[in-house]
């Protein structure tokens, strides 16, 4: 995997803010890891092209398939899930070249769900299960998506433009499948819902 770096000069107006935040007392370190980003390609033409958008330590991309694997050690933490290729996309979060995040999408015969948005509890904090969903997004974005949201996590699914809707208003086989792995939603604490696509 070949690194290439997109601007490794600081523009002008991003100088002035580092030295305002030097004379204030800031880190100026933590302002430049914020500043600087790099595109990560993948050259191995058997599978797509990925693009992420990374810092320093952090690289975010859709999981090729033969690190699924790392996936599956990571949701040991979560619910045990394990993916089921071809339908599958996971996208993640890597923090000093660890998995640390994940969100995946489903294709089902009658819509896309997204699920198993986790992040390591040691990766906690650092906004990585946003940027996994953000990617998510970015790559499938263009059709609707639908989720279960638990209750305290509804606002936070707002935030990428998921509203909330009936149960009745999923599709089938998505219905189905969390009736299969939950049981009934009412007294799951989740509400469903759906973002447009694009």
């Amino acid at each position: 995997m070949a690194v290439w770096p997109v601007k490794q000069v600081i523009p002008e107006k991003n100088q002035r803010r580092l030295k305002e935040t030097s004379r204030n007392g800031g880190s100026v370190s933590r302002q430049i890891a914020r500043l600087l980003r790099v595109i990560t390609i993948s050259a191995n033409n058997d599978s797509p092209v990925h693009m992420a958008v990374t810092g320093p330590d952090v690289e975010v991309r859709e999981l090729n398939y033969e690190e699924f694997p790392l996936a599956e050690k990571l949701w040991e933490e979560y619910r045990g899930q394990k993916n089921d290729m071809p339908e599958e996309r996971v996208f993640g979060v890597f923090g000093n070249a660890t998995l640390a995040a994940t969100a995946r999408c489903t294709r089902h015969p009658d819509g896309l769900e997204m699920d198993c948005v986790f992040s390591s509890e040691r990766f906690r904090g650092r906004g990585y299960a946003r940027r996994a969903v953000q990617a998510l997004i970015d790559a499938c974005g263009s059709e609707q998506i639908f989720i279960h949201s638990t209750i305290v996590l509804i606002s936070f699914y707002k935030t990428f433009g998921f509203v909330p809707i009936p149960e009745d208003q999923l599709p089938r086989t998505i219905r189905e499948r969390f009736l299969f792995c939950f049981g009934e939603m009412e007294g799951c604490n989740v509400c469903p819902m759906v973002r447009g696509g694009r």
